[in-house]
């Protein structure tokens, strides 16, 4: 879920189901079609994504080890609404073992794509294009906040690799 909503950008990958994805395809894509909450909020929500190579492969593998028609269902094999107790346990561990103090679901990944992207691009357009945002305030209002405000905690991460200062916001 959390590889998915890296990079989709997805906040809401519950309730996706194998018959929204075109994994075989030349061009892997998603299609959003419904969460578990019902059908996307509007059209830009609805967009068909396409998939990166590696999260393509990691879903063909994911499918093949899979029983439900949902690509990640509950334990009783219907649409799941939320992480599990478990996967939520591993993905607050990860965030600890990352010093990130703040509350981490797959939608604080969403904020966190958009927020990198827009550091990278300065491009407010090409970051609504991927977020599917209706309106471009929306894009404005959620990732230049929190880039002004993770700004100065991003550079006190303990490193994991090689990493590149995020250059000042104006």
């Amino acid at each position: 879920m959390v590889t998915m909503a890296l990079y989709t950008a997805l906040g809401r990958v519950a309730g996706l189901a194998w018959d929204d994805d075109e994994l075989d395809a030349q061009r892997p894509t998603l299609t959003v079609r419904r969460s578990y909450q019902g059908p996307p909020k509007n059209e830009a929500s609805a967009a068909t994504i396409d998939l990166h190579a590696e999260l393509a492969a990691l879903m063909r593998l994911w499918q093949a080890q899979s029983t439900s028609e949902w690509i990640f269902p509950c334990a009783t094999g219907g649409a799941r609404k939320r992480m599990s107790g478990k996967d939520r346990k591993i993905l607050l561990a990860a965030a600890a073992r990352a010093g990130i103090k703040k509350h981490v679901t797959p939608h604080v990944f969403r904020h966190s794509v958009g927020t990198w992207l827009y550091a990278n691009t300065r491009d407010p357009k090409a970051v609504q294009r991927f977020m599917r945002h209706a309106a471009i305030k929306t894009t404005m209002e959620i990732n230049v906040k929190d880039e002004r405000l993770i700004h100065e905690q991003v550079n006190t991460l303990r490193p994991v690799g090689p990493r590149k200062q995020l250059r000042s916001v104006p």
